[in-house]
């Protein structure tokens, strides 16, 4: 499965499902034929890396980088219905206490980074506020002592 950018911009035609491609790894000279499985559908996100997705499975993978182990940064999960994100999330969670029990690894949700990062904002906003209102007291008090003098 390859993204819509992949399929017309990263190779000298455009890519459609069933054609075969061969990808070769500069670093050690290893290549791969693959076939297109399918294209994944642009979802008009703003994210820069969203048509770029390239899917494959591991044994590909390993057989182009030429490596038998290797690691994740990450694992990105989204989904459909913005009530499904705890669920979802407790399901990832489980899945790899099940899988990965001696490695390292936090599960979190945007959406509690987002509240906490909101959160933050209204502490700040606050206390600019609270500057802003010292600021004018402070202004108002010297307009008055010199109006009176």
């Amino acid at each position: 499965m390859i993204g819509a950018d992949v399929a017309d911009k990263l190779f000298k035609m455009p890519l459609n499902p069933g054609m075969r491609v061969t990808i070769t790894n500069k670093n050690n000279n290893a290549s791969k034929e693959f076939t297109i499985a399918g294209i994944l559908k642009k979802k008009n996100q703003n994210s820069l890396l969203e048509g770029m997705e390239i899917y494959t499975t591991h044994q590909a993978l390993e057989d182009l980088l030429d490596i038998k182990k290797y690691t994740y940064s990450q694992i990105l999960v989204t989904v459909e219905d913005p009530d499904s994100i705890e669920a979802t999330s407790k399901k990832v969670e489980e899945s790899l206490a099940r899988l990965h029990k001696d490695e390292g690894y936090i599960v979190y949700m945007l959406k509690t980074w987002i509240e906490g990062f909101s959160q933050i904002l209204t502490k700040v906003k606050f206390a600019l506020g609270g500057i802003g209102a010292v600021s004018l007291a402070v202004g108002g008090v010297g307009i008055v002592v010199v109006t009176n003098s």
